[in-house]
Parts: C-alpha cells; sequence; structure tokens
C-alpha cells in the first residue's frame, strides 16, 4: 500500500545522488582548490557557520501519522509568483570560477526545478543577459553610495524582467575570511574587471558605502518592484526595513562569512515574526542541507527559505542540471518531512509542528 506522500515522491524523476552531501563531494573533487576555497569560506573561526546547521538540528518535530490525507503540496506563492517548493537560491558570487555558464546556468537551473534564483550583483552577466533567458528571477543589490545610481539598477533590473529586489545590508565591511583572508579567489578582479569599471553597460558599481534607512527609503521611492532587505537579524531591524518601505526580509547572516558571533536565522525567527506582525514576508537562509531543515525554518515562521553553497555544488557538478538536482533532492526531502509530520501543504506548516519537551510539573 503507497501513502499519500510515497505517491508524491515517485512522480518525481529518479536523481543520481542520494544527498546534498553527494553533491559537495562531487563538487569539491571538480573545483580547483582556490575556488573550492572560496565556497567553503567561513569569517575567521567559524563558529556562525557551524552553529547553522547545528541550532537547525536540535529544532524537533512533531511525527504525525494521520491526516486530512491527499498529496503533499510542497509549493507555495512568493510576491505572486508560484514555486513547486519554498526554496530559492540565494545570491552568490564566484559562480564564473564555479561553472563557464555561471548565473545563466543557475537561473535556468532554478526555472527547471520549479523556482527562482537571487542574481548576485557581484556577477559576471550583465542583467540584460539574464532577463533574455525568459525565466523568473530576483536581483540582488548592495546600495551605492549615490541613491541616483540604485534608482537606475533597479529600473534596468524591472526592464530586463527581475521579479524583485533583494538589498544586501550585512557588508558594510568585509569581514576576514579563513581560508581566503583577502575574501575573493584569485584572479576575481581580472573575471569581472568589466564590471567594476562602472561603464553604462555595468551592474557592479559597489563603492562600499555604508548602509542608510534614506537610502534604502530614496531606492523605495523609485523602484517598482518587491523590495526585500537581506542580513537583518534583530527585530529592532526589521521593524525599520518595514517602515522605510521593504516588502519582505531575508534573515541571514551570510553564509557565516562575516559577523562571526551572530546569531542563526533559526534562533531569530519567532522574534521577527512578531516583529514583522504579517507586514512583510519573512525569508532565511543558513545551514539548510535537508528537506527538514527547510520546514524547521518553516515551521518557525519562514515563508521561505535560501540556499547558497548546495546550489554553487549543483552548479559545479552538471551547470543547470545540477542545480535543478540540488533542489529537487531538497523536495523529495521536503515532502517526506512535511508527509510525516502531518503538514500536507505549506499553509498547513505552523508552530505547534515543533515538538518540546514536557514541562515537569511543580513540586
Amino acid at each position: 500500500m503507497t501513502s499519500p506522500a510515497q505517491g508524491h515522491e515517485v512522480a518525481l524523476p529518479p536523481l543520481p545522488y542520494h544527498s546534498l552531501d553527494d553533491l559537495e563531494q562531487l563538487a569539491r573533487a571538480r573545483l580547483d582548490a582556490g575556488t573550492w576555497a572560496y565556497v567553503s569560506d567561513v569569517a575567521e573561526d567559524g563558529r556562525t557557520h557551524a552553529r547553522e546547521k547545528a541550532v537547525l538540528e536540535q529544532i524537533v518535530l512533531r511525527q504525525r501519522g494521520l491526516g486530512d490525507g491527499g498529496t503533499v503540496d510542497p509549493s507555495t506563492v512568493l510576491f505572486g509568483h508560484p514555486l513547486a517548493l519554498p526554496v530559492l537560491a540565494a545570491p552568490t558570487s564566484g559562480q564564473p570560477f564555479v561553472h563557464a555558464d555561471a548565473e545563466r546556468a543557475m537561473v535556468r537551473g532554478c526555472a527547471l526545478a520549479g523556482t527562482l534564483a537571487v542574481v548576485p550583483m557581484t556577477g559576471s552577466t550583465l542583467i540584460e543577459d539574464i532577463g533574455a533567458q525568459g525565466v523568473p528571477w530576483w536581483l540582488q543589490l548592495y546600495l551605492p553610495s549615490d541613491t541616483g545610481t540604485a534608482g537606475e539598477i533597479a529600473g534596468r533590473a524591472a526592464a530586463a524582467g527581475a521579479r524583485a529586489l533583494v538589498v544586501s545590508i550585512d557588508v558594510p565591511v568585509l569581514a576576514r575570511r579563513r581560508n581566503v583572508p583577502a575574501g575573493y579567489p584569485p584572479g576575481w578582479n581580472e573575471r569581472l574587471i568589466s564590471l567594476r569599471q562602472g561603464s553604462p553597460e555595468s551592474l557592479f558599481i559597489l563603492d562600499n558605502a555604508p548602509f542608510t534607512w534614506k537610502a534604502l527609503a530614496a531606492l523605495r521611492d523609485r523602484c517598482t518592484l518587491p523590495l526585500l532587505v537581506k542580513g537583518v537579524l534583530d527585530p529592532d531591524d526589521v521593524r525599520r526595513a518595514i517602515d522605510h518601505g521593504a516588502d519582505g526580509v531575508v534573515l541571514s547572516t551570510h553564509g557565516g562569512r562575516q559577523l562571526d558571533c551572530a546569531p542563526t536565522a533559526a534562533e531569530v525567527l519567532p522574534s521577527v515574526v512578531e516583529a514583522a506582525e504579517g507586514r512583510c514576508r519573512v525569508l532565511a537562509d543558513g545551514g539548510v542541507r535537508r528537506g527538514s531543515h527547510v520546514l524547521r525554518l518553516m515551521v518557525r515562521g519562514a515563508d521561505a527559505v535560501l540556499i547558497g553553497r548546495p546550489a554553487l555544488w549543483g552548479l559545479a557538478v552538471d551547470g543547470a542540471h545540477g542545480v535543478r538536482d540540488a533542489f529537487r533532492l531538497l523536495q523529495r526531502e521536503l515532502i517526506t518531512a512535511m508527509g510525516l509530520t502531518g503538514c500536507w501543504s505549506t499553509g498547513a506548516v505552523h508552530p505547534d509542528v515543533e515538538w518540546h519537551p514536557p514541562t515537569p510539573p511543580a513540586r
């Protein structure tokens, strides 16, 4: 007898990998030492990065065998765009070092999996070339001090077909990395030189200007796209982001590559959701390696989740098809976790799914 969850899983195509761990090992074997050091790098002692997965593993879910029946449906809708699963590709630099087709392959792979990629501002592909592929994508942006430039980029992104703009605020200074202290792999400037020159057709015009709420509000006035703020981990910053026009926030430690004593997204999610009061969408990333990790973050209040390194592993192994497979692995595991916790749809995921040990009776 086949359960509803198993029935849905059988419908998914077979994959040549058992888990994301397989993709990681294959990617490490294919990439040169310098690129692998950059992809896997963390800040200082790597404490924040190590804690992210550890905190996720500490979240225990209630196993519920019976429900209303039917097929487990992991799909969702985000800013009007339907997604086959509530997982997106985070904006990750260094893609041209990982695969020759870089951001183009990342965006195509996400589309093949029924989701979308957040294209990094520090990329090697013009946004017009990204848009020419005809699939959904978001653009990540570091705010330059010239708010007019930011507005111009937002306009270009909208014209090229971007569905949202994600402003990263967690790099006011670049943390010292453990494996690549300079922050970037050898050859970085040469690969991105046309973008760094600030030519009219360039995308990357970051000048390390400090982020200000005033700049965010100015961008909001000029941006017609949904606007998300990435890199917040404090409820007060979430409130301020909303007050300055943000439609969403992304809780993120930048892959454990910035503050090496920061809380994780999983830890701050409940307080952030409370602070947001339903006024914006809440996304999260950090340490996600299993479909059950996705569900755990959603139980804590995330509307959707982003993955960074796992998407790069898939890109390294098989280009767009490897990216697709990374998401399908998570989709398969998420369906299983949802079915075993009685969550037959993403709308049925709620905080009560998390199990807490009983409180001992008062003596």
